[in-house]
C-alpha cells in the first residue's frame, strides 16, 4: 500500500506490544539492517527518539528498480494508552502540528497513512484533531461534531470512546484558551510600541 499509493508519511498512534497483548506487529526494521518485504526494500535512515514520540525515515525501493527509491518517514506517537486519551492535551496538540507542519512541506506526496491497533480510536481522534486544528487555521471554526459525523460516514466507530471525544473538546480548549492568551499579550505590547 505505502509503495502502490505513493505513501511518504505514516503515523503511528499504538506500542506495538501493550498490556501484554501485541497491538501491532514490529513492520519496520530494528537497525540499519534491510528488511525484505516480497520484492520491496526498507531501511531505516534515522531514528529520533523524543520523550513522547518517535520519528524514524525509512528508504524503500522495489527489487527490480533499485534505483528507484522512496523516502517515507514515520512519527511513532509513544504515550497514548490503548481505549484511554494522553495525559495532556498539550503533547498531542503538539505532534499533530508537527506531523502537519512536515506533510504539508511534502508536496506531492500521496495520501498519510494513520494507524492504531483497531484502527477507529485513536486513530480517528488523531485525524479528528488535525482536521479541527486546519479548520480552525483557515476558517477560524471549529466543528469536532461534524468531521466526527463526516468520518464515521466513512469508517464506523471513529473516535470510539467517549472520552476521547471528550479529550477533543479538551484539546480545542486548550488551543483557543492559547490563543486567546497571545492576542492578550499582543495587544498589551503593541501600545507601549506606538508610544
Amino acid at each position: 500500500m505505502v509503495w502502490e499509493q505513493n505513501i511518504h508519511n505514516v503515523v503511528m498512534v499504538t506500542q506495538c506490544v501493550e498490556k501484554g497483548r501485541v497491538k501491532c506487529d514490529h513492520y519496520w526494521p530494528f537497525d540499519q539492517d534491510p528488511l525484505y518485504y516480497g520484492d520491496l526494500i526498507v531501511q531505516m535512515l534515522s531514528e529520533s527518539v523524543l520523550p513522547e514520540w518517535t520519528i524514524r525515515e525509512f528508504r524503500i525501493c522495489c527489487e527490480q528498480q533499485l534505483s528507484f527509491i522512496r523516502l517515507v518517514r514515520q512519527f511513532h506517537y509513544t504515550v497514548w494508552p490503548d481505549h484511554g486519551v494522553p495525559e495532556s492535551t498539550q503533547s498531542l496538540i503538539q505532534f499533530v502540528r508537527t506531523v502537519r507542519d512536515y506533510v504539508n512541506r511534502t508536496p506531492g506526496s500521496g495520501p498519510t497513512v494513520v494507524h492504531c491497533s483497531a484502527g477507529v480510536g485513536r486513530t480517528g481522534t488523531f485525524i479528528v484533531l488535525d482536521r479541527v486544528l486546519q479548520q480552525l487555521d483557515t476558517r477560524d471554526t471549529a466543528d469536532i461534531y461534524g468531521v466526527v459525523f463526516d468520518l464515521r460516514l466513512h469508517r464506523s466507530h471513529m473516535v470510539q470512546t467517549e472520552g476521547q471525544y471528550l479529550y477533543l473538546h479538551q484539546c480545542i480548549r486548550d488551543v483557543l484558551r492559547a490563543r486567546k492568551l497571545r492576542s492578550e499579550q499582543e495587544s498589551l505590547v503593541h501600545p507601549i510600541l506606538r508610544m
